[in-house]
Formats: structure tokens, C-alpha cells, sequence
């Protein structure tokens, strides 16, 4: 039955080491220890159970959840967007652009993507056509990275498969109708259409429930930092990675591949 799954041996003797290590880590310790229903001593860290004899037990209900963009989905980099736009590329504008106003309200469904494009330009005070503006948004997907699908379709025949993007109505007409991406998973959670998003603990919150898991059942693959620490803080198993080979190496290590 797809989301049963039995417990995993760990890849090698110094990997199992190496995750002992990382439990003993003050800051990362949730519980020190407990027993497994096979009798061996687990280590508590960071929302996920590992055991000093080398498995990794898991919960039934354990749902794979992923970020689309920098995960399976490849992206322009912000400098050639900005530059695209006439904007400036200078460090304090590339960390200033996600968090004006308008593109968070657009990416929690609070105004529609002409809005946004009017609103982007005010905010940037740059002459542009709200048209331009939505073409270059648009175009920032690039693409699902080459071997996404197929890991997805590996991954799909043993787990629970969902996405949760912070996305917006511009970029999910690509994402859901040319890259099809809800056809690849079980459940696919955008924040635009949810009214929340990472790291927002209540997105995380709100997808345990919808998909009728708790936070622990949920193993979280993101780029973001923020996204990855605001998961972990909630009880979530969260690593971060960027690009598909990098999910790929992780997924093994953890014995999903």
C-alpha cells in the first residue's frame, strides 16, 4: 500500500555515524532518545528518526513534499529578470524584489497579475508596460529539470507525492498546463490558490491537514533556508537542496531512491 513503508537500512556504517552526530547537536535535538518497535536505541534530530543500529524508521503516512522552483523546476536568475526590466542588479535590489508588497500579495491570490504588474513598476518607479512586465515574469520557468519527471514517476509506484510553491497566477498557467506538474503528484499545493505562503507556518500547517498527516509525516525538499528552518520548526523532516541532482543524492541517502 502506497505511504506503508518499512524501515530502511542506512547506507553505510560511517553514514549511520554522521547522523548520530548530527543528533547529539544541542539545537537540533527534539527528544534524546526512544525505542522502536524493532528494539533499537532511535536517536531524536531535527523532525526525523534515526536509530544508532542503522534504520531509519519511518511513519505510514509519510507524504515526499517538494518545492518546484531551484528543486524540480529550473529558473532565470534574478540579475537577468532585473536586467531584463531595466532594473538595477545590485545585491540590496536582488533581496529587495521578492518582499515588496505587490509580489507577496500576488503570490498569496490577494490581487490579480495586471494589479501586480502596475503596482511592480510604482514600486521599482520604473516606466514600464504592465504587459513587460507579466511577459518577463512569465518567462522566468524555464523548464522541469532534465530527469524531474522521471524521478517523480520512480518515486510515485512507493510514496505520497505533493508540491507546495510559492507561486502566483502567471507562473502556475506554465507550471500546471505546459510542465503538468499536478499529473506528477498526488497533491499540489499553490500559494496563490491556498492564500498562504513558505514560510508561513500555517502553509505547512494547512498541507498536513489537507493531505490528513501531521507535520512529522511530511519529508520537505526546498532551495530557501527560511523555508527549510520554518519546517523544521514545526516537527517537519526538511533538508534543503538545489537542482535535481542534489534531490536526487538526498532522496538516496534517505533510502526513498
Amino acid at each position: 500500500m502506497r505511504g506503508a513503508l518499512a524501515p530502511r537500512e542506512a547506507t553505510s556504517g560511517k553514514g549511520a555515524a554522521r547522523t548520530l552526530r548530527d543528533c547529539v547537536a544541542p539545537l537540533a535535538m527534539t527528544k534524546l532518545w526512544s525505542l522502536s518497535p524493532f528494539g533499537n536505541l532511535i536517536f531524536l534530530c531535527r523532525g526525523r528518526s534515526s536509530s544508532y543500529a542503522g534504520h531509519v524508521v519511518t511513519t505510514q503516512n509519510e507524504v515526499l513534499l517538494f518545492d518546484l522552483g531551484g528543486v524540480l523546476v529550473d529558473v532565470a536568475p534574478v540579475d537577468r529578470m532585473l536586467a531584463s526590466l531595466g532594473l538595477p542588479t545590485e545585491a540590496e535590489l536582488r533581496a529587495r524584489w521578492v518582499t515588496v508588497e505587490p509580489w507577496v500579495q500576488l503570490e498569496v491570490g490577494e490581487i490579480d497579475a495586471i494589479t501586480f504588474a502596475e503596482q511592480f513598476a510604482a514600486a521599482f518607479s520604473i516606466a514600464l508596460d504592465p504587459e513587460r512586465v507579466l511577459s518577463e515574469f512569465e518567462a522566468w520557468n524555464l523548464g522541469m529539470y532534465p530527469g524531474a519527471v522521471e524521478t517523480l514517476s520512480e518515486l510515485r509506484e512507493r510514496h505520497r507525492l505533493a508540491v507546495l510553491s510559492n507561486t502566483n497566477e502567471v507562473h502556475w498557467k506554465r507550471l500546471a498546463g505546459e510542465m503538468g506538474i499536478p499529473g506528477l503528484v498526488d497533491t499540489a499545493f499553490a500559494s496563490h490558490l491556498i492564500g498562504l505562503r513558505k514560510p508561513d507556518a500555517r502553509v505547512y500547517q494547512h498541507v498536513a491537514a489537507a493531505l490528513g498527516v501531521e507535520p512529522r509525516d511530511l519529508v520537505f525538499f526546498d532551495d530557501n533556508p527560511d523555508n527549510v528552518e520554518a519546517a523544521l520548526s514545526l516537527g517537519m523532516q526538511a533538508w534543503r537542496v538545489e537542482g535535481i541532482q542534489a534531490l536526487r543524492e538526498r532522496l538516496s541517502a534517505l533510502g526513498y531512491l
